[in-house]
């Protein structure tokens, strides 16, 4: 599912990666990737993760790529698969 910049003026495209789950709440509706080249910890809403169907297999250590947009100043995962 991309993200259409027209939708949301605000949300532009960044990076594409590759990471590991560091943890992911379902309840919380959130959770967190290690991307593979080191930094921060990037975010990831239930939503994208519905999205992928990946809700069940979100564990963690999971092995995916994705894609970071930036929101305002935040970094935010809007595409995930796994890898």
């Amino acid at each position: 599912m991309a993200v259409d910049p027209s939708v949301d003026p605000k949300l532009v495209t960044t990076a594409t990666g590759t990471g590991t789950v560091k943890m992911f709440d379902a309840k919380r509706g959130f959770g967190m990737v290690t991307p593979a080249t080191g930094g921060r910890d990037l975010f990831v809403h239930i939503k994208t993760v519905q999205a992928a169907n990946m809700v069940e297999s979100m564990n963690e250590g999971t092995a995916v790529s994705y894609t970071v947009s930036t929101r305002g100043r935040y970094n935010e995962i809007t595409e995930i698969a796994h890898s």
